[in-house]
C-alpha cells in the first residue's frame, strides 16, 4: 500500500560554457516498497501548459530509474560508473541521450535533511562500515542493510551524471531527491 509523501527534487545542470540552471519541484507523491524496490510516483505539469507528465522513480539496490510518461517521455537509468542510453521524447522530436552516472548516493534521513543512517554504500554517515542491529532489521520492521535505505522519517538520493547526445557533450548534472513521509495521510 502506498504512503503519501512530500517529494522535493532539486536539479542542477551546467553546460560547456559553465552556465548553470537550477530547477526545483516540490509536490506530493506516493511511496511504496515492493519486492525490494522503492517506488515514488508523482505528477508534474509542464511549464506554460496544462499537460501532465506522470513520473516514476524506482530504486533497487544501487540502480535508480526515472521514467516519464505523457507529452514528454523517457526512461533514464542511473548506475554509478555506468553509461546508459535512452531516448528523450518531446512534442518537438526525439533526442537520443547517453547518461553517464558518476555518483549515486542513497541515505535515510531525518525530516530536516540530516543523514540518519547508512546509504547505498553500506556506511554510517561518519564513514564507518554499517551493520544491522542484532535482529538484522530496522526499527520499523523492514530488513536492514543497503537494500532497505529507509528510515521512518525519509529518504534522500543524490546523483551526479553527465549528459551527451551522440558525441556531443550537453551538460554536467546533479539531482537531489528528498522524500518525507506524511503521517496519517496514507
Amino acid at each position: 500500500m502506498a504512503e503519501k509523501a512530500m517529494l522535493t527534487l532539486e536539479g542542477r545542470q551546467r553546460d560547456e560554457s559553465g552556465e548553470e540552471t537550477v530547477t526545483r519541484l516540490r509536490t506530493q507523491a506516493d511511496y511504496s516498497i515492493r519486492n525490494g524496490c522503492h517506488y515514488i510516483l508523482y505528477e508534474e505539469k509542464l511549464p506554460d501548459s496544462e499537460a501532465v507528465v506522470k513520473n516514476l522513480i524506482k530504486l533497487k539496490g544501487s540502480v535508480l530509474e526515472m521514467t516519464k510518461r505523457g507529452p514528454v517521455s523517457s526512461r533514464m537509468v542511473f548506475e554509478a560508473g555506468q553509461s546508459h542510453r535512452t531516448d528523450y521524447v518531446t512534442p518537438y522530436g526525439i533526442l537520443p541521450l547517453e547518461v553517464c552516472t558518476q555518483e549515486l548516493e542513497v541515505c535515510a534521513g531525518e525530516p530536516d535533511g540530516r543523514p540518519a543512517g547508512p546509504g547505498a554504500s553500506g556506511r554510517e554517515p561518519d564513514g564507518r562500515p554499517a551493520g544491522p542491529g542484532a535482529s538484522g532489521r530496522e526499527p520499523h520492521g523492514r530488513p536492514a542493510g543497503p537494500e532497505s535505505n529507509f528510515q521512518e522519517n525519509g529518504l534522500e538520493i543524490r546523483l551526479s551524471y553527465r549528459l551527451a547526445s551522440g558525441e556531443q557533450f550537453l551538460s554536467h548534472c546533479a539531482i537531489t531527491i528528498s522524500l518525507a513521509l506524511l503521517r496519517g495521510t496514507s
